[in-house]
């Protein structure tokens, strides 16, 4: 179905819809633009399959790399849309979760300020990548210089080590990644470089020996093993293809007049941030979507991290990030919501967290108590899940709206209700839900089926609102 043009647009709002382009001071006002919310919300959904988004894909630099279970960049286009028709006030946006910066990208295109936060060194690179501005023909000859520089590079020393170098590339494959690994290290401007490590990143997924049909670390077949692509081609056609997205991004926000020659007029911060931490900033309006389970249930976005990591030089994301971060494939995963525990954070005891959720208590007492673990890991990730939604309401200014996009997993043939949970919990720190729309997902690589848990299919973009105080 085609799409309104709320998505790529403004929507156009009648005498009866409320604007809030000063705060609303009273509760009466506020449930006044909630009506509202709900009523562009009914309006937009021209069908039962809309939010599904079925016909549409991700564009623009969104495109860069292929990290799990990306956001629908339309689908949180139009729901930003929305609610800045209802708050034309909104200025500063914040993502927690950021992933690969979708909610960054589209919070570029409206020109607010934006703050993107992970836990995963790959998903910042990813976001830091969004952010870079120069000229696209200066980010061509740099990829041109790349590949060349990289062609002639006759050494057949392998730039990295790590174990399993040897199980997940061939030695031809080590010996280009590593020439084009050399060959970016000599571009002058981090930000170009940032820009060409997603694209080594990206050659990196497609030429290992790893699946590309799961996130997690499989073994290709020998038979596609033997046809993989070597890196320096695989990386010219996937560079200049990302310079093609990037200079339909840029011309896009050359449209939406954000840019003044290669600098955006709003503010930009990304960085690592744990988000079962208090983020410093103050935000008007928060857009995201945390996992939906440990990642070894769900998606495994450090695992999925790990092989392009080893190849990119981690000082160009973040100085502080050392290689204890890529230690092992599992490390990033476990030091993510639902992993093992890290100093400093105190899991909340099982019945004041189960109290708080009465989804929760009746969920995990539905659960089988063998295998042992099975309770205590659902318990886990709740107790991270409330950690960060208590940071995150700290950090939510009064009457701003938190849009999430969630899913439900399976665990042992049981629903986990994590639009609930989360729903119940954000109730104890002054947040309240407006809505809640399901949509189905077409196509999303999660876990596909394991002994733990089984696909996930549908979607629930909940809209919750934080009380004045």
């Amino acid at each position: 179905m085609s799409l309104p043009a709320a998505v790529y647009g403004s929507i156009a709002l009648t005498a009866t819809q409320p604007s809030l382009a000063r705060p609303a001071t009273d509760e009466q006002s506020l449930q006044k633009a909630d009506r509202g919310l709900r009523k562009l919300i009914a309006e937009a959904t021209g069908s039962p399959e809309y939010w599904s988004f079925a016909t549409v894909r991700n564009d623009y630099s969104h495109c860069y790399f292929r990290y799990p279970a990306m956001m629908v960049a339309e689908m949180q286009r139009h729901l930003i849309s929305i609610v800045l028709q209802l708050q034309p006030n909104v200025r500063t946006l914040g993502d927690p979760f950021a992933g690969s910066g979708t909610i960054l990208l589209e919070g570029m295109f409206r020109g607010l300020d934006i703050h993107a936060y992970d836990i995963n060194p790959l998903a910042i690179l990813l976001c830091k990548s969004k952010a870079v501005l120069c000229p696209a023909k200066e980010l061509g000859a740099a990829a041109s210089e790349v590949i060349a520089r990289a062609g002639k590079d006759r050494r057949v020393k392998i730039a990295v080590q790590f174990k399993g170098l040897r199980k997940w590339f061939s030695k031809r494959a080590a010996i280009e990644l590593s020439a084009l690994r050399r060959a970016i290290q000599e571009v002058e401007q981090l930000q170009v470089r940032r820009f060409l490590w997603v694209a080594l990143g990206e050659t990196v997924r497609q030429t290992s020996k790893s699946r590309t049909s799961t996130y997690k670390l499989h073994i290709r077949p020998k038979e596609e093993r033997s046809r993989l692509p070597l890196p320096i081609a695989k990386f010219t056609e996937v560079v200049r293809e990302n310079v093609k997205l990037y200079r339909r991004t840029r011309q896009k926000l050359v449209r939406s007049k954000v840019l003044r020659g290669c600098r955006y007029q709003g503010k930009i911060r990304v960085g690592m941030h744990d988000a079962r931490r208090r983020f410093a900033a103050q935000f008007d309006l928060v857009v995201t979507s945390p996992p939906y389970g440990d990642n070894q249930s769900t998606v495994p976005y450090g695992q999925s991290s790990f092989l392009p990591l080893q190849w990119i030089d981690l000082k160009d994301i973040e100085p502080q990030i050392s290689r204890n971060w890529i230690r092992t494939a599992y490390e990033i995963d476990n030091r993510s919501l639902g992993g093992q525990r890290q100093r400093g954070i105190l899991m909340r005891a099982e019945e004041e967290i189960m109290q708080a959720s009465p989804s929760l208590a009746r969920t995990v007492r539905a659960i089988p108590k063998k295998p042992i673990d099975r309770r205590r890991k659902i318990l886990r990730f709740a107790s991270d899940v409330d950690a960060s939604l208590k940071a995150i309401a700290g950090s939510a200014k009064e009457n701003a709206y938190l849009v999430f996009t969630l899913g439900n997993r399976r665990v042992a043939n049981k629903n986990i209700p994590l639009d609930a949970i989360v729903a119940e919990l954000f109730h104890h720190y002054g947040v309240k839900q407006v809505l809640s729309i399901e949509r189905k997902i077409p196509s999303k690589r999660m876990a596909t089926r394991n002994r733990i848990a089984s696909t996930i299919r549908k979607e629930q973009i909940a809209i919750f609102r934080k009380n004045i105080a």
